[in-house]
């Protein structure tokens, strides 16, 4: 969970489950969650107190389609 003092609270599953009911979820991180940033999308990894680790998802759209004869 993003604490806004700049680090990242391990909270269990059953909290982020709660905190996600109420008003929190833009603030709730999970492993394999997918995220936007500047309309790339992202996985979440890994969490750490300090960081995140995102893999890009590759966007398809901008894949060639091999002609066909």
């Amino acid at each position: 969970m993003d604490s806004g003092t700049g680090d990242f609270a391990q909270v269990s599953p059953k909290m982020a489950d709660l905190l996600k009911e109420k008003t929190m979820s833009d603030q709730i991180f999970q492993v394999g969650e997918t995220v936007q940033v500047k309309k790339s999308q992202f996985t979440i990894e890994e969490i750490g107190q300090q960081t995140l680790t995102l893999r890009l998802i590759p966007d398809d759209s901008f894949q060639q389609v091999p002609k066909t004869s």
